[in-house]
């Protein structure tokens, strides 16, 4: 493996750290000011054929 490619892995698995980490972080301020919506009516959104 090249240098090159050894920078990329670990940018891309950083990348994916970030990701994971600014999830939990989404879902613990979601959780916190109880903003989950649970009755969402996904016709009102969807045009036809988008199933």
């Amino acid at each position: 493996m090249t240098k090159k490619s050894q920078g990329t892995s670990s940018m891309v698995k950083n990348q994916q750290q970030y990701k994971e980490e600014e999830t939990k972080r989404l879902i613990q301020f979601v959780n916190y000011n109880n903003l989950w919506v649970d009755n969402l009516n996904f016709e009102l959104y969807l045009s036809q054929g988008a199933e």
